[in-house]
């Protein structure tokens, strides 16, 4: 267990980490429940393009690499 006296229950972390915590209180619980039940990849990059300016490129399909151990 981590100890500290500090009352704060979360740390940021990472370079994305404030601009996330931002977003997220800038919404009410019932929006920030509905953007995690988000049914498709396209409906989540139309949210991600519109809320944080970003183009997402969508794969529709994935290659799998094969294990290199023996």
């Amino acid at each position: 267990m981590v100890q500290s006296k500090s009352g704060i229950l979360r740390h940021p972390s990472g370079p994305d980490a404030l601009g996330l915590l931002r977003y997220r209180a800038s919404m009410s619980d019932e929006q920030w429940i509905d953007f995690g039940a988000i049914k498709s990849d396209k409906e989540f990059a139309a949210i991600v393009k519109r809320d944080f300016g970003i183009d997402l490129e969508l794969r529709t399909e994935f290659k799998k690499e094969r294990s290199r151990c023996p």
